[in-house]
């Protein structure tokens, strides 16, 4: 009687074995595919980017020149691409999947004179041998405050200035004293 459940018991042993090794390959097999299939496929995308004309022209450069603006494409958080857009070929092959398209032009800072800062950005998906066509439209990404002091104000006081701080420029403002003419501060918001 013994040795008949011995048998079985290491039969069962046997078949739990087989049916562990079994459903490991088949699981293994099944992402490995699931891996592949996400590779397999590419497209393409063709941007284009549209300026504002309002913009003049900075210290920095041109703002509506398209060729002075950087673009990154990006999957998920991790730069896929970077050039600038003078460079851009007609059609960038990708593989098949989501992404966001940004293009960026001047230098992005928390605080400064003279300093427009524009950005823009589009998510998009490419498919399998399929073309996608975007268009970038950067607008700016601080803002603009003009001080203009009063001639008044010097009559009255000896010296006289404005600090500004935003989310981004924390406990280092931007000080404005007294000055002529009047001078724009652009400020990047939160």
């Amino acid at each position: 009687m013994k040795s008949i459940i011995k048998q079985k018991i290491s039969s069962w042993r046997a078949k739990s074995i087989y049916l562990l090794l079994t459903g490991i390959t088949a699981v293994s097999f099944l992402i490995s595919c699931d891996d592949e299939g996400k590779n397999r496929g590419v497209g393409y995308v063709s941007l284009s980017l549209r300026t504002d004309t309002a913009f003049a022209t900075t210290k920095a450069g041109n703002p509506e020149d398209v060729n002075e603006y950087i673009i990154q494409i990006l999957q998920g958080q991790t730069v896929v691409n970077k050039f600038p857009y003078a460079e851009k070929p007609d059609e960038l092959k990708l593989d098949a999947g989501t992404y966001t398209a940004s293009a960026t032009w001047g230098s992005d800072v928390a605080a400064a004179f003279d300093a427009l800062y524009m950005e823009g950005s589009s998510e998009f998906v490419i498919k399998e041998d399929m073309t996608t066509t975007i268009e970038l439209a950067p607008t700016p990404a601080n803002v603009k405050v003009v001080v203009d002091f009063s001639s008044e104000l010097g009559e009255v006081y000896d010296d006289y200035y404005i600090d500004t701080t935003t989310g981004q420029t924390g406990d280092t403002p931007l000080v404005y004293k007294k000055v002529k003419p009047v001078r724009h501060i652009l400020l990047r918001l939160l």
